[in-house]
């Protein structure tokens, strides 16, 4: 009678068959298109400031620049920020204060 091992071993082999050509194949253009990333959340209100483009949700790459209201100038933090690849944005300490 055939070893377990040996059939346990020819299923894998089977299966590794038919699963190559989509790891092989589909798995990498998945990871070249993109598809893969996560989009960032809506930016938080930042006050006394606006934003360029105002989304609910923004697709890694994507910028977005505060820029402060009238009667208020930029005092500290960054003014742009990019979504990044991992769905989130860095840390945002800007801040306008009043002329």
């Amino acid at each position: 009678s055939d070893s377990p091992f040996l059939i346990q071993g020819w299923k894998t082999w089977r299966l590794w068959q038919f699963y190559k050509p989509l790891f092989f194949c589909i798995v990498p253009l998945l990871l070249l298109s993109g598809s893969f990333l996560l989009a960032c959340p809506k930016l938080p209100e930042v006050p006394f400031a606006t934003i360029d483009v105002d989304k609910k949700e923004y697709q890694p790459g994507e910028e977005v620049t505060y820029t402060c209201r009238p009667g208020y100038v930029h005092h500290s933090g960054m003014r742009k920020y990019t979504c990044n690849r991992s769905g989130r944005w860095f840390l945002n300490t800007m801040k306008c204060i009043r002329k």
